[in-house]
């Protein structure tokens, strides 16, 4: 497996926290992003698809299981939050440990409008530097993340060590508590002061989302391991 794919596992996963932060208990919603990606969120489930090579994560809130399919190869990796994190702690390089801690700081940034939804910006900052900028639709009807919901995400985040000053940030109970209070429309990442790249939600909107959109799909062949993903 390339650091590439390993990667894209660990954003995907960093979307499931963020979705578990801002769960909702209407019948489902649809996000999609301006990189491509779609989201489909319901209390049974979750489902991110990628918008560069197709994989798609999927998180079954009753069963707790974790799914990673491979579209183009038509395999598919699926195990529980401890099984996960085992195979991710053999991939990731053993670097002897990440960067510091950095003390994270936010505060809001005035109002603005992102999808014609209206939004409140905030600026965060990473050990006294802006580390990002993150628009937020609080006046969309999100709940609480549920109980379970809750369990999985610090469970998961508890067994992979943070690998990068943006995981660290993405972690941090302020940041947490920020992206609980709705929906994260817009990010913008800075590096030595400079913007290095943006993430902006599309469309967002309430439907259904029928249960098949959470299963495997007819004709993928099981894999043992994530390395077996990318061979």
């Amino acid at each position: 497996m390339t650091n590439g794919a390993i990667w894209r596992i660990r954003i995907s996963l960093s979307l499931v926290f963020i979705l578990a932060a801002a769960y909702t208990a209407a019948a489902g919603w649809v996000v999609e992003y301006d990189s491509g990606n779609t989201t489909y969120l319901t209390p049974a489930g979750l489902k991110d698809v990628s918008g560069e090579d197709g994989t798609v994560t999927l998180f079954d809130s009753q069963s707790r299981k974790l799914t990673m399919l491979r579209q183009d190869s038509k395999v598919y990796w699926q195990g529980s939050v401890k099984e996960f994190c085992g195979a991710m702690k053999q991939l990731l390089p053993q670097t002897g440990g990440g960067p510091a801690k950095p003390k994270v700081t936010i505060s809001p940034d005035g109002m603005d409008t992102v999808a014609g939804t209206s939004v409140r910006k905030y600026r965060v900052m990473a050990a006294g530097q802006l580390h990002r900028e993150v628009w937020v639709a609080e006046t969309r009807d999100f709940a609480q993340a549920a109980e379970l919901m809750d369990r999985f995400s610090g469970e998961l985040r508890g067994c992979l060590p943070a690998m990068s000053i943006e995981e660290m940030v993405d972690g941090d109970p302020a940041y947490m508590k920020m992206a609980s209070r709705g929906w994260v429309m817009r990010e913008v990442n800075y590096m030595s002061g400079k913007a290095v790249n943006t993430t902006t939600v599309v469309s967002i909107r309430e439907q259904d989302v029928p249960a098949s959109e959470f299963k495997v799909p007819a004709g993928y062949r099981r894999v043992n391991s994530l390395m077996e993903m990318w061979m």
